[in-house]
């Protein structure tokens, strides 16, 4: 039994993780029907799983529009909702940096911690599909380094902006008609070559000092900014023995920070197919992998590594090595490596990116799941999950009903709630003194 407790999110997403999900999936998908994502949400906190991560990728509908998109609520508004909804869970969003100035995302990010009671959680994200940018008015996509050079800044823009707010900042004192000592409420003079940010915030510091900040870019400049400020690292990992090395390089890395390896935690993401046997689990990934759409399948591919894999043959083999793109680095890199240990060709590799886009795919029974989940976490290659389900709202369903008993039973995964914030659900340490 370890005493290392294993945390788990909800990967979100209304219709599951595999790209033909919403083919075979029972249920009519409606993936901007707030009940449905009412009821995924439900379910995560009915199994006590810590938080629902709610994506978002700027630029994914292409131009045209691909027959196969779906379309997105905005996370802000999404989590909003959710927060009225549910009472426990950890609400996380990912929002960009990359066409985002830091005041508004800090603004909604404190507004979403106040309302859900000190549940909100940031996903720190750069825009890496080209046309991200169109909308916002801008053609070109910063290069890689500019991204994350960006990334930076908004973060550190953000929490000077939280961290103006001193804690007994708002007083209420009726005699002395003062809502806001104002000694107790600083202007943040921020300056960089990205934004300019003077003023206040017009919110105070949320119930948990801030939202927890997430982050999920595995390339060295998003391992660099993860050690920097993150609170919890979401990796894409399918190799054990990388998802080893990767967990003992942000623990180096935090550290090197000056920050406690033991306050950040490593989550990799699972896709699950769960069945009553191996054999009718198989049997369902065998139906999905017969309902993708080999078109769109490269397109999804061509998206993550960043250049355009269409005009090359079925068989054609995997290169250039996508590592060297400008989109999806960290992606990119695992999914070549994948194509080069497996020997898959460039139309398999699309076929396996609609399954799992490069995370840990573990298709059998929920002991199945649940023995690779313990093997990972006891083998210090994750101090948690971050767990989607190939298929929405059964698979979901049937991972808290028969995976978290087992890892209840074998001592690592909680039987209760413990604390109100997400802060204090994930165990992370306290924030320390806002600064001056």
């Amino acid at each position: 039994m370890s005493a290392r407790q294993m945390r788990l999110g909800a990967y979100h997403t209304v219709s599951g993780h595999h790209a033909a999900a919403w083919r075979v999936s029972t249920q009519v998908n409606d993936t901007e029907s707030l009940a449905q994502h009412q009821a995924a949400a439900r379910a995560a906190q009915d199994g006590l799983l810590h938080f629902l991560l709610a994506t978002d990728v700027l630029g994914e509908q292409g131009d045209p529009v691909s027959p196969g998109f779906q379309p997105r609520l905005e996370p802000a508004v999404l989590l909003a909702a959710l927060a009225a909804s549910t009472e426990h869970i950890g609400l996380v969003g990912s929002f960009s940096t990359t066409f985002s100035g830091p005041f508004q995302l800090a603004r909604q990010l404190s507004s979403l911690d106040h309302v859900s009671g000190g549940r909100a959680g940031w996903n720190v994200v750069t825009s890496f599909r080209a046309g991200a940018g169109d909308g916002f008015g801008s053609s070109d996509l910063p290069d890689h380094v500019e991204r994350y050079a960006k990334a930076h800044d908004v973060v550190e823009a953000a929490l000077a902006l939280w961290d103006a707010w001193e804690p007994d900042a708002v007083v209420r004192d009726r005699r002395t008609a003062t809502y806001v000592d104002p000694d107790r409420v600083h202007r943040t003079e921020h300056t960089s070559r990205f934004h300019e940010v003077r003023g206040v915030l017009p919110a105070s510091r949320s119930p948990q000092g801030r939202p927890v900040l997430f982050q999920g870019g595995g390339s060295d400049a998003g391992l660099a900014l993860a050690a920097r400020h993150a609170d919890v690292v979401l990796t894409s990992q399918d190799h054990l023995p990388d998802a080893r090395r990767l967990y003992r390089d942000v623990k180096e890395r935090v550290a090197h920070e000056g920050r406690d390896p033991d306050g950040v935690l490593v989550l990799p993401g699972v896709i699950t197919v769960i069945g009553s046997s191996r054999s009718q689990a198989q049997d369902v990934h065998d139906r999905l992998l017969e309902q993708v759409d080999d078109d769109q399948a490269r397109r999804r591919l061509s998206g993550i590594l960043g250049w355009d894999t269409s005009a090359l043959p079925y068989d054609a083999p995997v290169e250039p090595a996508p590592a060297t793109t400008e989109g999806n680095r960290a992606r990119a890199r695992l999914l070549h490596a994948r194509a080069v240990r497996d020997g898959l060709s460039i139309g398999q590799l699309a076929r396996v990116t609609a399954a799992t886009r490069g995370h840990l795919l573990l298709v059998g029974t929920a002991q199945d799941v649940a023995d690779e989940l313990l093997a990972w976490h006891a083998d210090e290659a994750a101090d948690g999950f971050l767990v989607g389900p190939a298929v929405m709202p059964s698979g979901l369903r049937r991972f808290v009903r028969d995976v978290v008993p087992l890892l209840q039973r074998a001592g690592v995964f909680r039987t209760s709630r413990e604390g109100r914030t997400l802060r204090e659900q994930l165990a992370l340490p306290p924030l320390g003194t806002p600064r001056p």
